[in-house]
Protein backbone atom coordinates (compact mmCIF):
# COMPACT_ATOMS: atom_id res chain seq x y z
CA UNK A 1 0.00 0.00 0.00
CA UNK A 2 1.13 3.43 -1.34
CA UNK A 3 2.49 5.48 1.86
CA UNK A 4 3.29 9.07 2.13
CA UNK A 5 5.78 9.65 5.33
CA UNK A 6 6.98 12.78 6.94
CA UNK A 7 9.51 13.56 9.03
CA UNK A 8 9.85 16.82 10.68
CA UNK A 9 12.95 17.87 12.36
CA UNK A 10 12.82 19.98 15.80
CA UNK A 11 13.09 23.54 15.48
CA UNK A 12 14.87 23.27 11.60
CA UNK A 13 12.15 24.72 10.10
CA UNK A 14 12.30 22.34 7.67
CA UNK A 15 10.55 18.94 6.84
CA UNK A 16 11.19 15.87 4.54
CA UNK A 17 8.70 13.97 2.89
CA UNK A 18 8.86 10.83 1.40
CA UNK A 19 6.73 8.45 -1.05
CA UNK A 20 7.09 4.38 0.09
CA UNK A 21 5.59 1.91 -1.11
CA UNK A 22 6.36 -0.03 1.82
CA UNK A 23 3.40 0.45 3.99
CA UNK A 24 5.05 1.36 7.73
CA UNK A 25 8.43 1.34 6.73
CA UNK A 26 10.55 4.33 5.37
CA UNK A 27 14.22 3.20 4.37
CA UNK A 28 15.42 6.67 4.11
CA UNK A 29 16.06 7.26 7.84
CA UNK A 30 16.65 3.52 8.57
CA UNK A 31 19.86 3.81 6.10
CA UNK A 32 20.56 7.07 7.45
CA UNK A 33 21.02 5.67 10.88
CA UNK A 34 22.75 2.23 10.11
CA UNK A 35 25.50 4.93 8.14
CA UNK A 36 25.90 6.75 11.21
CA UNK A 37 26.30 3.81 13.42
CA UNK A 38 29.97 3.78 14.99
CA UNK A 39 32.06 0.26 14.00
CA UNK A 40 31.89 -2.34 16.77
CA UNK A 41 31.65 -5.99 16.49
CA UNK A 42 31.80 -8.03 13.01
CA UNK A 43 28.04 -8.48 13.31
CA UNK A 44 27.49 -4.74 13.61
CA UNK A 45 30.03 -3.61 11.01
CA UNK A 46 28.18 -5.94 8.91
CA UNK A 47 24.55 -5.02 9.57
CA UNK A 48 25.63 -1.37 9.38
CA UNK A 49 27.24 -1.51 5.51
CA UNK A 50 25.00 -4.20 4.09
CA UNK A 51 22.29 -1.99 3.10
CA UNK A 52 24.76 0.86 1.89
CA UNK A 53 25.04 -1.26 -0.72
CA UNK A 54 21.49 -0.64 -1.90
CA UNK A 55 21.83 3.10 -1.43
CA UNK A 56 20.34 4.33 -4.76
CA UNK A 57 17.32 2.28 -4.24
CA UNK A 58 16.48 3.15 -0.99
CA UNK A 59 16.74 6.71 -1.42
CA UNK A 60 18.69 7.52 1.55
CA UNK A 61 20.25 11.03 1.48
CA UNK A 62 21.67 12.77 4.96
CA UNK A 63 25.51 12.75 5.23
CA UNK A 64 26.00 11.54 1.71
CA UNK A 65 25.00 13.00 -1.00
CA UNK A 66 25.84 11.40 -4.42
CA UNK A 67 26.57 7.39 -4.15
CA UNK A 68 29.91 7.56 -5.24
CA UNK A 69 30.25 9.15 -1.40
CA UNK A 70 29.45 6.25 -0.27
CA UNK A 71 32.12 3.73 -1.81
CA UNK A 72 34.86 4.61 0.48
CA UNK A 73 32.29 3.74 3.51
CA UNK A 74 31.92 0.18 2.30
CA UNK A 75 35.12 -0.70 1.23
CA UNK A 76 36.51 0.69 4.91
CA UNK A 77 33.73 -1.79 6.13
CA UNK A 78 35.36 -4.46 3.67
CA UNK A 79 39.05 -3.98 4.57
CA UNK A 80 38.01 -4.25 8.34
CA UNK A 81 36.27 -7.59 7.60
CA UNK A 82 38.81 -8.64 5.78
CA UNK A 83 41.65 -8.02 8.34
CA UNK A 84 39.33 -10.33 10.84
CA UNK A 85 39.61 -13.70 8.30
CA UNK A 86 42.62 -15.86 9.43
CA UNK A 87 44.01 -18.79 7.66
CA UNK A 88 41.15 -21.24 7.65
CA UNK A 89 38.70 -18.65 5.82
CA UNK A 90 36.96 -17.94 9.27
CA UNK A 91 36.13 -14.30 10.45
CA UNK A 92 36.80 -13.31 14.01
CA UNK A 93 34.10 -11.65 16.08
CA UNK A 94 36.38 -8.47 17.40
CA UNK A 95 39.89 -9.35 15.43
CA UNK A 96 41.80 -12.68 13.28
CA UNK A 97 41.34 -16.48 14.95
CA UNK A 98 39.30 -14.57 18.48
CA UNK A 99 37.19 -17.76 17.59
CA UNK A 100 33.67 -15.91 18.79
CA UNK A 101 32.13 -15.55 15.65
CA UNK A 102 29.33 -18.04 15.02
CA UNK A 103 28.97 -19.91 11.49
CA UNK A 104 25.88 -18.09 10.67
CA UNK A 105 27.80 -15.15 11.23
CA UNK A 106 30.77 -15.92 9.07
CA UNK A 107 28.31 -16.82 5.98
CA UNK A 108 26.38 -13.38 6.47
CA UNK A 109 29.98 -11.78 6.11
CA UNK A 110 30.67 -13.72 3.25
CA UNK A 111 27.10 -12.18 1.88
CA UNK A 112 28.36 -9.14 1.68
CA UNK A 113 31.56 -9.86 0.72
CA UNK A 114 30.44 -11.34 -2.26
CA UNK A 115 27.86 -8.49 -3.04
CA UNK A 116 30.21 -5.90 -2.35
CA UNK A 117 32.59 -7.50 -5.14
CA UNK A 118 29.94 -7.50 -7.80
CA UNK A 119 29.39 -4.19 -7.03
CA UNK A 120 33.45 -3.36 -7.76
CA UNK A 121 34.62 -3.41 -4.40
CA UNK A 122 37.79 -4.40 -3.79
CA UNK A 123 37.82 -7.82 -2.50
CA UNK A 124 40.59 -9.97 -3.14
CA UNK A 125 39.73 -13.01 -4.84
CA UNK A 126 42.00 -15.44 -2.46
CA UNK A 127 40.13 -14.32 0.66
CA UNK A 128 36.86 -15.26 -0.82
CA UNK A 129 38.20 -18.86 -1.92
CA UNK A 130 39.30 -19.09 1.70
CA UNK A 131 35.86 -18.05 2.84
CA UNK A 132 33.85 -20.21 0.43
CA UNK A 133 36.34 -23.07 2.00
CA UNK A 134 35.24 -22.48 5.61
CA UNK A 135 31.59 -22.32 4.78
CA UNK A 136 31.75 -25.40 3.39
CA UNK A 137 32.56 -27.07 6.12
CA UNK A 138 29.70 -25.28 7.46
CA UNK A 139 27.24 -27.18 5.02
CA UNK A 140 27.95 -30.44 5.38
CA UNK A 141 26.40 -31.26 8.59
CA UNK A 142 27.72 -34.76 8.55
CA UNK A 143 31.58 -33.44 8.99
CA UNK A 144 33.69 -31.89 11.57
CA UNK A 145 33.96 -27.93 10.92
CA UNK A 146 37.65 -27.16 11.23
CA UNK A 147 37.60 -23.46 10.60
CA UNK A 148 37.73 -21.17 13.58
CA UNK A 149 34.32 -20.81 14.71
CA UNK A 150 32.18 -20.89 17.50
CA UNK A 151 30.00 -24.15 17.04
CA UNK A 152 28.17 -23.90 20.34
CA UNK A 153 25.05 -21.81 21.97
CA UNK A 154 24.08 -20.82 25.79
CA UNK A 155 21.45 -23.70 26.36
CA UNK A 156 20.91 -22.40 29.94
CA UNK A 157 17.86 -21.54 32.06
CA UNK A 158 15.59 -19.56 29.44
CA UNK A 159 17.27 -20.28 26.04
CA UNK A 160 15.36 -23.51 23.42
CA UNK A 161 18.19 -22.99 21.07
CA UNK A 162 20.76 -25.45 20.50
CA UNK A 163 24.15 -26.83 19.16
CA UNK A 164 22.15 -28.95 16.46
CA UNK A 165 20.01 -25.39 15.54
CA UNK A 166 22.47 -23.83 15.19
CA UNK A 167 24.68 -26.15 12.97
CA UNK A 168 21.55 -26.11 10.54
CA UNK A 169 20.54 -22.58 10.62
CA UNK A 170 24.22 -21.85 9.40
CA UNK A 171 24.48 -24.61 6.88
CA UNK A 172 21.48 -23.56 5.11
CA UNK A 173 22.95 -19.83 5.07
CA UNK A 174 25.76 -21.23 3.96
CA UNK A 175 24.69 -23.10 1.01
CA UNK A 176 22.92 -19.68 -0.05
CA UNK A 177 26.25 -18.23 -0.24
CA UNK A 178 27.91 -20.97 -1.85
CA UNK A 179 24.61 -21.01 -4.19
CA UNK A 180 25.17 -17.68 -5.07
CA UNK A 181 29.11 -18.15 -5.74
CA UNK A 182 28.77 -21.23 -8.26
CA UNK A 183 29.90 -23.28 -5.38
CA UNK A 184 27.34 -25.12 -3.73
CA UNK A 185 27.06 -28.95 -4.27
CA UNK A 186 23.05 -30.00 -5.90
CA UNK A 187 22.84 -33.42 -4.19
CA UNK A 188 24.12 -32.26 -0.44
CA UNK A 189 21.40 -28.91 -0.95
CA UNK A 190 18.66 -31.19 -2.02
CA UNK A 191 19.59 -34.06 0.93
CA UNK A 192 19.10 -31.21 3.36
CA UNK A 193 15.66 -30.52 1.32
CA UNK A 194 14.47 -33.78 1.77
CA UNK A 195 16.02 -35.03 5.24
CA UNK A 196 16.65 -32.30 7.18
CA UNK A 197 14.51 -29.49 6.34
CA UNK A 198 11.89 -30.44 8.34
CA UNK A 199 13.45 -30.83 11.69
CA UNK A 200 14.83 -26.93 11.00
CA UNK A 201 12.50 -24.68 12.94
CA UNK A 202 13.94 -21.26 11.34
CA UNK A 203 11.86 -19.92 8.61
CA UNK A 204 15.16 -17.86 7.71
CA UNK A 205 16.89 -21.02 7.02
CA UNK A 206 14.25 -23.00 5.51
CA UNK A 207 14.11 -19.75 2.93
CA UNK A 208 17.98 -19.84 2.68
CA UNK A 209 17.82 -23.26 1.68
CA UNK A 210 14.41 -22.67 -0.73
CA UNK A 211 16.55 -19.86 -2.16
CA UNK A 212 19.65 -21.87 -3.10
CA UNK A 213 17.43 -23.95 -4.52
CA UNK A 214 16.05 -22.00 -6.80
CA UNK A 215 19.49 -20.81 -7.99
CA UNK A 216 20.42 -24.33 -8.64
CA UNK A 217 17.31 -24.44 -10.72
CA UNK A 218 15.38 -27.02 -8.49
CA UNK A 219 12.10 -25.16 -8.61
CA UNK A 220 9.67 -27.94 -7.28
CA UNK A 221 11.83 -28.38 -3.76
CA UNK A 222 12.25 -24.71 -3.99
CA UNK A 223 8.37 -24.03 -4.18
CA UNK A 224 8.15 -26.48 -1.19
CA UNK A 225 10.67 -24.94 1.00
CA UNK A 226 9.45 -21.44 0.49
CA UNK A 227 6.46 -22.84 1.78
CA UNK A 228 7.42 -24.18 4.76
CA UNK A 229 9.21 -20.65 5.52
CA UNK A 230 6.43 -18.80 5.63
CA UNK A 231 4.51 -21.07 7.74
CA UNK A 232 6.81 -20.84 10.10
CA UNK A 233 7.44 -17.32 10.78
CA UNK A 234 6.58 -16.45 14.31
CA UNK A 235 9.19 -18.79 15.85
CA UNK A 236 11.42 -16.97 18.61
CA UNK A 237 14.53 -18.59 19.31
CA UNK A 238 14.95 -17.87 22.99
CA UNK A 239 18.60 -17.78 22.95
CA UNK A 240 19.89 -15.95 20.38
CA UNK A 241 19.73 -12.38 20.80
CA UNK A 242 19.56 -11.21 16.99
CA UNK A 243 16.95 -13.40 16.16
CA UNK A 244 13.17 -11.85 15.95
CA UNK A 245 10.16 -12.78 13.46
CA UNK A 246 10.25 -9.36 12.34
CA UNK A 247 14.02 -10.30 11.09
CA UNK A 248 12.96 -13.37 9.96
CA UNK A 249 10.46 -11.75 7.63
CA UNK A 250 12.27 -9.47 6.22
CA UNK A 251 14.84 -12.09 5.15
CA UNK A 252 12.51 -14.42 4.00
CA UNK A 253 10.66 -11.75 2.02
CA UNK A 254 14.26 -10.19 0.33
CA UNK A 255 14.88 -14.43 -0.17
CA UNK A 256 11.22 -14.74 -2.26
CA UNK A 257 11.83 -11.29 -4.16
CA UNK A 258 14.96 -12.14 -5.01
CA UNK A 259 13.86 -15.37 -6.46
CA UNK A 260 10.79 -14.10 -8.25
CA UNK A 261 7.96 -15.44 -6.52
CA UNK A 262 5.70 -12.59 -6.29
CA UNK A 263 2.48 -13.83 -5.28
CA UNK A 264 4.71 -14.87 -1.46
CA UNK A 265 5.93 -11.40 -1.44
CA UNK A 266 2.38 -9.70 -2.09
CA UNK A 267 1.33 -12.45 1.37
CA UNK A 268 3.96 -11.89 3.40
CA UNK A 269 4.20 -7.68 2.85
CA UNK A 270 0.56 -7.47 5.41
CA UNK A 271 2.82 -10.01 8.02
CA UNK A 272 6.08 -7.81 7.98
CA UNK A 273 3.80 -4.65 8.49
CA UNK A 274 2.31 -6.01 11.40
CA UNK A 275 5.54 -7.29 12.51
CA UNK A 276 7.47 -3.83 11.81
CA UNK A 277 8.70 -1.83 15.15
CA UNK A 278 9.18 1.84 15.55
CA UNK A 279 12.94 2.47 14.22
CA UNK A 280 14.56 3.07 17.80
CA UNK A 281 13.64 -0.36 18.71
CA UNK A 282 15.31 -2.18 15.81
CA UNK A 283 18.53 -3.82 16.69
CA UNK A 284 21.08 -3.72 14.03
CA UNK A 285 20.36 -6.41 12.14
CA UNK A 286 16.91 -5.86 12.33
CA UNK A 287 17.32 -2.38 10.32
CA UNK A 288 19.52 -4.15 7.63
CA UNK A 289 16.91 -7.17 7.01
CA UNK A 290 14.24 -5.05 6.69
CA UNK A 291 16.17 -3.06 4.43
CA UNK A 292 16.85 -5.81 2.33
CA UNK A 293 13.16 -6.60 1.95
CA UNK A 294 12.82 -3.03 0.98
CA UNK A 295 15.20 -2.93 -1.33
CA UNK A 296 13.78 -6.42 -2.93
CA UNK A 297 10.68 -5.16 -2.69
CA UNK A 298 11.12 -1.55 -4.32
CA UNK A 299 12.95 -3.23 -7.15
CA UNK A 300 10.32 -6.02 -8.15
CA UNK A 301 7.62 -2.71 -7.57
CA UNK A 302 8.47 -1.41 -11.32
CA UNK A 303 8.96 2.52 -12.72
CA UNK A 304 6.86 4.95 -10.19
CA UNK A 305 5.22 8.45 -11.44
CA UNK A 306 4.04 11.17 -8.71
CA UNK A 307 3.02 14.41 -9.10
CA UNK A 308 2.40 17.60 -7.02
CA UNK A 309 -0.03 20.10 -7.80
CA UNK A 310 -0.33 18.20 -10.73
CA UNK A 311 3.11 18.94 -12.38
CA UNK A 312 4.71 15.54 -12.60
CA UNK A 313 7.77 15.04 -10.27
CA UNK A 314 11.43 13.91 -12.04
CA UNK A 315 12.73 12.58 -9.34
CA UNK A 316 12.89 8.35 -10.80
CA UNK A 317 14.05 6.67 -7.45
CA UNK A 318 12.07 4.24 -6.18
CA UNK A 319 11.59 5.61 -2.75
CA UNK A 320 12.09 9.43 -3.48
CA UNK A 321 11.87 12.18 -0.61
CA UNK A 322 11.75 16.08 -0.95
CA UNK A 323 13.15 18.62 1.55
CA UNK A 324 10.92 21.25 2.43
CA UNK A 325 11.55 24.64 4.00
CA UNK A 326 9.47 26.43 6.19
CA UNK A 327 7.95 28.73 3.27
CA UNK A 328 7.16 25.53 0.73
CA UNK A 329 5.30 23.88 3.88
CA UNK A 330 3.02 27.44 3.97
Amino acid sequence: TPALLASFVKGSGEATVSFSRLRGVEPGPLLDSLYRYPYGCTEQLTSAAFPLLFVDVLGGEAERGPERAVRPRIQKAVNTLLERQSADGAFGLWAEGDGWASPWLGAYVVDFLFRAKEQGYAVPEESMSRAYDALAQVARLDRWVGARYQMTVYSGPGSNDSNDRLRRRSAAYAFYVLARAGRADLSDLRYFHDAILKETPDPLAKAHIAAALAIMGDRSRSANAFARAAEAIGYENTGDYYQTPLGDVSGVLALAAEAGRSEMTDSLSSRFSALMKEPERLHTQEKAFVLLASQALLRSAGPLALSRNGARLTDARPAPSFTLAAAGLE
